[in-house]
C-alpha cells in the first residue's frame, strides 16, 4: 500500500510538471519559434531568386541548351558551322548524327525550365499583388514552348509540366495548331494584363532581361506575337495578318535599348555565357590549339560576308592569329580583314576536302571572333531588335500595317545589328562597323568595288523577301533556334544541302529534328498519336514537315 501511494504521489507530480511545462510553451510558443528558426533558412519560396535561376537556364546551361542544339544542330544547318573531323554535326554532312545533340534540348525545356516557369506560376496567380509578375511568367512561358514546338512539332503542352498539380505525368503531344493559337492568346493576354502601378511587386533587379520594366516587357510580347503570326504565312495566311496587325498595334520593340537579353557577368548573372564558353575553351575553337580546332566557320556563311563586304565580318569572324590570348588589339584588327577570311564547305571530311581545297589546312579557315561575339562574357539574346524590325520590313511587303516603308524596315534592320547601339553591347573595346561602311553596305558602294545589300524597291515580292531574310539569317548569328525555324519559313537564304555518301536526307535540308527517345519508352501512346496526328506515318525523323512549314 505504501508502495502504491508512493506512485501515486510519483505520477500527481509528474502530471504537474507535465501541465506546467505545457502551460509555459504555450505562453511562451512564439518566442520559442522565433528563438528556434533559423534566419538562414527561407520557409517561403524566393520567387524573384527561382526567376533568375529560370531565366538564367533558358539562356543555356552547359551542352543541352548551347552547343548541341544551337550550333551542332541548328547553326551547323543553316551553314554557319562547319567541320571535317565530327560528321555527326547535323547539317554538316547530315550522317551518324548523334541523338544527345538533339535530345538534350527537349531534356532541358521539360526537366527544368518549364517546370521553373509553371511553378512561378502557380504561386502568383490569383494574387493582385503579384499580377505583374504572373502575367511576365506567361510570356515569358510562350518563349520557352515556342522553341520546343519549333524544332520538333507537335509537343506536349497543355498538359505538360503540371504533374504536381493534376498528376499527369504521361502528358498528351498538343497539335502544333493548337500550341500557337494558345501561345498568341497568352502573349495577347498577357501584354493587356502588364500596367505600370507601384502598388503592384516586380523581379526588379531579379529580372535579368529588363530589371522588372513592364513596358519593355510588353513590346517583348507584342515582338513575340510577331514572330510566332509571321511564321503561319505558309499555312494560315490570313490568320497570320491578324495577329501581325496586332502585334503591330500594340507595340513591338523599337530599338536596341529593347532587345531581350541577359548580360554575363560577375554582378548579375553568377558566371559567363555557357553557350560561347563551350566553343572558347573544351571545345570547338579552342584558342590554345592555334588554328586547329574542330569547328570553324561555312564557307556559305564567310562568302556572304566577304562578297557583301559586310562590315560585320571582322566583328563575326577572324583568322585564328586574332583569337590568340591576349593578341593587341592592332593584331586583332589585322586579321580580321574581310578579304583574307577563308570558310569550310559543307559535307566534306579529311579525305574529300582535298578535292576541293587542294593543300588544305585547317589553320586557313576562319573561326568565330571570340573577343566580340564569340567571347565567354557577350550577352546571350533572346529576342532581338534587328529581327524585329526585318519581320516589319516582311509586313510592309505585304501591306500588313507596318508603321514605314519596307525600306526603311529593312535598313533599320541592318543598321541594329551594325551600329554601336549593338555591337557596344559585346566586349572588344573597338567598333568597325562605322557609319560610312553602314552607308556603303546600304547602297552599293562597299569597299573594293564589292557591292553591299541595298533594298531594290523595284525588285520583285521573291526578291525583296530574299534580301530581308538573307539579312534575317545574318543578323541572328549565334542564334541558331531562331535562324533555323525562320529558314524553313522562308527559304532564305537559298542553301545547298550536302549530300555525303551515306547521309541520311537523302541530299535534302532538314526539316526538324526526331524527339527524345525517352518518349518512345516512357509515353509510347502519346508519342505513337504524335506522329499519326501530323501524318508523318509512323516516321520520327528529319524531314517531316511540321504544321507551318507547309509545302
Amino acid at each position: 500500500m505504501k508502495i502504491l501511494k508512493q506512485n501515486n504521489k510519483t505520477i500527481f507530480r509528474k502530471s504537474l510538471a507535465l501541465i506546467f511545462c505545457m502551460a509555459m510553451f504555450i505562453s511562451c510558443d512564439k518566442g520559442f519559434l522565433d528563438m528556434n528558426t533559423s534566419p538562414w533558412v527561407k520557409l517561403e519560396p524566393d520567387l524573384k531568386a527561382i526567376f533568375a535561376n529560370n531565366v538564367y537556364t533558358v539562356a543555356g546551361r552547359g551542352d543541352n541548351g548551347t552547343q548541341y542544339p544551337r550550333d551542332k544542330t541548328a547553326g551547323a544547318i543553316v551553314q554557319w558551322w562547319s567541320t571535317l573531323r565530327h560528321v555527326q554535326w547535323v547539317g554538316v554532312a547530315y550522317k551518324d548524327p548523334r541523338p544527345d545533340y538533339t535530345e538534350g534540348f527537349w531534356a532541358q525545356a521539360y526537366g527544368s525550365e518549364l517546370r521553373e516557369c509553371h511553378e512561378l506560376k502557380y504561386l502568383t496567380a490569383n494574387d493582385p499583388y503579384l499580377s505583374n509578375m504572373h502575367n511576365i511568367l506567361r510570356i515569358w512561358r510562350v518563349f520557352i514552348l515556342h522553341r520546343v514546338t519549333d524544332l520538333y512539332g507537335d509537343a506536349p503542352y497543355s498538359e505538360a509540366g503540371y504533374a504536381n498539380l493534376t498528376g499527369i505525368t504521361l502528358p498528351k503531344f498538343d497539335k502544333q495548331k493548337d500550341i500557337y493559337y494558345d501561345m498568341l492568346n497568352e502573349l495577347d493576354e498577357a501584354a493587356a494584363a502588364l500596367v505600370v502601378d507601384s502598388s503592384k511587386d516586380s523581379f526588379g533587379a531579379q529580372d535579368f532581361v529588363y530589371g522588372g520594366d513592364v513596358l519593355k516587357w510588353k513590346k517583348f510580347a507584342y515582338s513575340m506575337m510577331l514572330r510566332l503570326g509571321m511564321r503561319m504565312t505558309k499555312v494560315e495566311p490570313q490568320t497570320a495578318e491578324t495577329w501581325v496587325r496586332k502585334a503591330i498595334a500594340g507595340g513591338v520593340m523599337t530599338s536596341n535599348d529593347d532587345t531581350a537579353f541577359i548580360e554575363h557577368n560577375d554582378l548579375n548573372s553568377g558566371g559567363r555565357n555557357q553557350h560561347t564558353e563551350r566553343f572558347d575553351g573544351g571545345e570547338v575553337v579552342q584558342r590554345t590549339l592555334n588554328g586547329n580546332g574542330y569547328g570553324k566557320v561555312a564557307a556559305t556563311f564567310v562568302n556572304q560576308l566577304r562578297n557583301t563586304h559586310d562590315p560585320r565580318s571582322p566583328f563575326y569572324i577572324t583568322l585564328w592569329q586574332g583569337n590568340r590570348a591576349n593578341v593587341s588589339l592592332a593584331d586583332r584588327i589585322t586579321y580580321s580583314k574581310i578579304e583574307d577570311q577563308v570558310g569550310l564547305p559543307t559535307g566534306y571530311d579529311l579525305t574529300t576536302i582535298e578535292d576541293v581545297m587542294p593543300g588544305f589546312s585547317y589553320t586557313q579557315i576562319s573561326e568565330p571572333n571570340l573577343n566580340t561575339i564569340g567571347s565567354r562574357s557577350t550577352p546571350n539574346f533572346f529576342v532581338r531588335y534587328s529581327q524585329t524590325e526585318l519581320l516589319l520590313a516582311e509586313a510592309a511587303i505585304r501591306n500588313w500595317g507596318a508603321p514605314l516603308s519596307a525600306k526603311e524596315h529593312y535598313e533599320r534592320g541592318v543598321r541594329g545589328s551594325m551600329d554601336k547601339s549593338y555591337t557596344n553591347l559585346f566586349p572588344g573595346n573597338y567598333d568597325l562597323t562605322t557609319e560610312a561602311n553602314i552607308v556603303a553596305y546600304l547602297t552599293n558602294t562597299g569597299g573594293d568595288g564589292t557591292q553591299g545589300m541595298a533594298w531594290e524597291e523595284s525588285g520583285s515580292f521573291e526578291r525583296k523577301m530574299e534580301l530581308i531574310h538573307t539579312q534575317f539569317w545574318i543578323a541572328s548569328y549565334l542564334d541558331g533556334l531562331e535562324a533555323f525555324a525562320n529558314w524553313r519559313r522562308t527559304e532564305y537564304p537559298r542553301l545547298t544541302a550536302p549530300n555525303m555518301p551515306g547521309n541520311f536526307t537523302g541530299g535534302t535540308m532538314p526539316r526538324r529534328v526526331p524527339y527524345h527517345r525517352t518518349e518512345i519508352s516512357r509515353n509510347a501512346a502519346n508519342y505513337e498519336a504524335a506522329l499519326d496526328q501530323q501524318g508523318w506515318a509512323g516516321i520520327d525523323g528529319w524531314t517531316q514537315r511540321m504544321w507551318w512549314d507547309k509545302q
